[in-house]
């Protein structure tokens, strides 16, 4: 960019920027001048904003290594390495992104600026990989970071979104300490001592990531409102290590020796989880009033769930739990817990022991072939409407204890015990027998709970309205939200198409989506349950309905037409009367 001034008064002036980040000012004096017209010039070119200038880098063409690039480049610049391999230390102090093309790096990366990105670089043999300081934020992305001690260091309020990356053979994969907002997703983390460790650093989400042969797989101490979701976490000898947080610990699967460990963790989620083997599923130590819910756990050596040592308050809800030796321990003062709605099968020795606590209630359960359903010791329980059934020694044992009002002794009729089937029979004495008060709003998978005249015992809330749709590929996708509703809601659809009809006309319950013109044969079913007068009216543009037609091929049968004049308000027709058609068909059963 040139910017000349002259012919002012007897004076010419040349002025000539020959740099964009460090302006260099170049004035030549062609005559006499004065000092007024100098200041002027200055005063006019500090009011001028610099452009921005992005270039690429390539090294080793550009430069023959990364740290000359970096002391090259200007902010915004990107740097790309080439394929080799590169033993240097560099800083980055400037807004800058580097990209590897195979590259291998043997040293560190030092972060002191915001909104850095990096990708593509394997980096090992370093104490520190990659570090973040306070004055540091960074986007990292798929890194290798192999034999450091720390992978990632991330200090002070230096924050980082680590994604797709892989940490092997380091002492701490991901180190962070006093920051907040660290995300690490999609991440593969193996043979490390301690894949991610987190101290104060709160506001962080480890998700989607594979944790593997570590002697810890995610600890975290006083860090508040964290999220650790949708991890596998296997061959750890402890999965998840919480002291003195709180956050949520959803939809993760666990093969550990000791899977999850929290301690003085308030007021948290567990829930959606997955637990096989090893000799602790979850222990919960002065840990009160967090909710563990719709977790599935089996084959644990000793205990499925432990709380102990003043946890109060803690809900277990929609919990499957089978196959361990102890189902669910409540002991030493966690006053004020409720087991409600939980299926516990085929645990060896308690499926529940309560020891020196007060207040417990223990609610439409399902507890079965275990040797003691509930063992208390020392405690006041409340057990009501819960099915026992099968347990050797005895169903409820506890000289402070009664069998308490309104349990059954039957068997639960399970669809497929043996197959880890535990959802219920519709004809199941578990069926409408529970109590709502105190119950969750949902089952183990969402479902919302009661369905029936009353809440189902166990983890599972069961369908009980049986619908066959009748659907194009076209229709049944865009009526995706309506079939969701029905799922929700418990409903059992048997999806067909219309050369299956035959074999279904007499259903009792039959839903058809679509008018008398709809592709693949739908349209010929419609026409035979609508009249002409609906038939007529329908394919007039703009309309769409719910028509509810009785007793077409059957005695007791209810079939729903839902149709618009086109596609489009086929889909809205399914998505305005969803509510209004389960109801219908609720009410006719």
């Amino acid at each position: 960019m040139f910017l000349v001034v002259g012919g002012l008064l007897h004076n010419q002036i040349s002025i000539k920027f020959i740099n964009v980040e460090g302006i260099l000012l170049y004035v030549r004096k062609m005559k006499k001048y004065k000092l007024g017209l100098v200041i002027i010039v200055f005063l006019v070119l500090a009011g001028i904003k610099s452009t921005v200038r992005c270039t690429v880098i390539t090294v080793p063409d550009d430069y023959p290594t990364i740290k000359e690039a970096i002391l090259s480049a200007y902010t915004g610049d990107t740097i790309r390495i080439k394929a080799g391999e590169y033993t240097e230390n560099i800083t980055i102090d400037k807004r800058l992104t580097l990209e590897g093309q195979d590259a291998i790096l043997n040293g560190k990366i030092i972060i002191n600026a915001k909104n850095v990105k990096i990708s593509k670089i394997t980096i090992q043999n370093s104490v520190e990989g990659v570090k973040i300081s306070s004055s540091g934020s960074a986007t990292l992305y798929s890194l290798i970071i192999e034999n450091c001690t720390y992978g990632i260091k991330i200090e002070g309020s230096g924050r980082a979104d680590i994604r797709s990356g892989i940490f092997r053979g380091c002492e701490y994969g991901i180190y962070g300490e006093k920051t907040t907002g660290v995300i690490v997703d999609s991440s593969t983390f193996s043979d490390n001592t301690n894949a991610l460790h987190f101290s104060s650093v709160s506001g962080s989400s480890i998700s989607n990531s594979r944790i593997e042969d570590s002697t810890t797989g995610i600890y975290l101490s006083l860090s508040n409102s964290v999220s650790i979701s949708k991890n596998i976490v296997t061959d750890c000898e402890t999965g998840i290590d919480m002291q003195n947080s709180d956050g949520n610990i959803k939809d993760n699967f666990l093969k550990n020796d000791t899977n999850i460990n929290l301690n003085n963790v308030r007021n948290s989620e567990i829930s959606g989880n997955e637990i096989q083997g090893g000799t602790t599923g979850m222990l919960l130590k002065y840990s009160p009033g967090n909710e563990i819910s719709s977790n599935r756990i089996k084959n644990v050596s000793s205990y499925g769930i432990q709380i102990m040592y003043q946890s109060r308050d803690c809900k277990f809800y929609n919990n499957i739990i089978y196959g361990n030796t102890y189902g669910i321990a409540v002991l030493a003062g966690c006053d004020g817990t409720k087991i409600v709605n939980n299926t516990l099968y085929s645990n060896s020795d308690k499926s529940i022991w309560v020891h020196d606590s007060q207040e417990i209630l223990i609610q439409n359960n399902i507890i079965a072939k275990g040797k003691y359903g509930v063992y208390s010791q020392e405690s006041s329980l409340e057990i009501n409407y819960n099915d026992f059934w099968k347990n050797t020694k005895a169903n409820i044992f506890g000289t402070d204890v009664g069998i308490g009002m309104y349990n059954i002794f039957q068997d639960p009729i399970f669809l497929n015990a043996e197959a880890e089937n535990f959802k219920l029979n519709i004809n199941s004495p578990c069926v409408d027998f529970g109590e709502l008060q105190d119950s969750p709003g949902t089952d183990f998978e969402g479902k919302k709970r009661p369905h029936g005249k009353g809440v189902d015992l166990g983890a599972y809330e069961v369908a009980t309205v049986q619908i066959t749709l009748v659907a194009n590929t076209i229709d049944y996708d865009l009526a995706d939200e309506f079939i969701e509703f029905l799922d929700m809601n418990n409903a059992i659809i048997t999806t067909i198409s219309a050369a299956d009809f035959p074999e279904h006309q007499e259903d009792k319950i039959i839903l058809v989506l679509g008018g008398p013109d709809a592709y693949d044969g739908i349209g010929y079913i419609v026409q035979n349950i609508l009249d002409g007068n609906e038939i007529e009216w329908i394919r007039k543009e703009g309309n769409f309905t719910m028509f509810i037609k009785t007793n077409t091929w059957r005695d007791g049968q209810l079939i729903l037409v839902l149709a618009g004049s086109d596609r489009d308000l086929t889909k809205a027709a399914c998505t305005q009367n969803k509510e209004e058609a389960f109801t219908q068909m609720e009410e006719w059963l």
